[in-house]
């Protein structure tokens, strides 16, 4: 699958989720400001990244932060999952072995993360971590 495609798929499966976030006496749901939310989150950058790039989306509050580094996939993954657990994403779940997939649910919102990191044929790895937002409680 390409990555638009699962970036359409992902897309629109959390905007399907969207709910009611408010509960009977007017107060959002579910809402822990030490997790990652929508309108705060941002991509966080590895280590020693060169040629970093930040591009919103046009889709669900999408950001989509591109980069290079000389360390290995492996290591970039590695250092991801470190991170995004720490921050409070959870799944952690790989779609292959250089990609990570990561949902959180606050604020009246779904958050979904993926980072992708692959060799290049210059000997680098290429890497991109992509997050989305859609209303909706979990």
């Amino acid at each position: 699958m390409t990555t638009f495609a699962i970036r359409l798929v992902s897309c629109v499966a959390l905007l399907a989720l969207a709910t009611s976030c408010v509960d009977t006496t007017g107060w959002i749901q579910r809402c822990d400001h030490n997790l990652p939310e929508r309108g705060t989150w941002a991509n966080p950058l590895y280590p020693g990244a060169q040629n970093a790039k930040h591009e919103p989306g046009q889709c669900c509050s999408e950001i989509t932060t591109t980069f290079e580094t000389t360390d290995s996939p492996e290591a970039v993954i590695v250092h991801y999952e470190q991170v995004l657990g720490e921050a409070g994403w959870e799944g952690g779940s790989s779609l292959t072995e250089s990609d990570l997939r990561y949902e959180v649910a606050n604020c009246c919102y779904y958050g979904h993360l993926t980072v992708t990191a692959t060799r290049t044929s210059a000997g680098m790895t290429a890497v991109e971590v992509y997050s989305a937002w859609s209303m909706g409680c979990g």
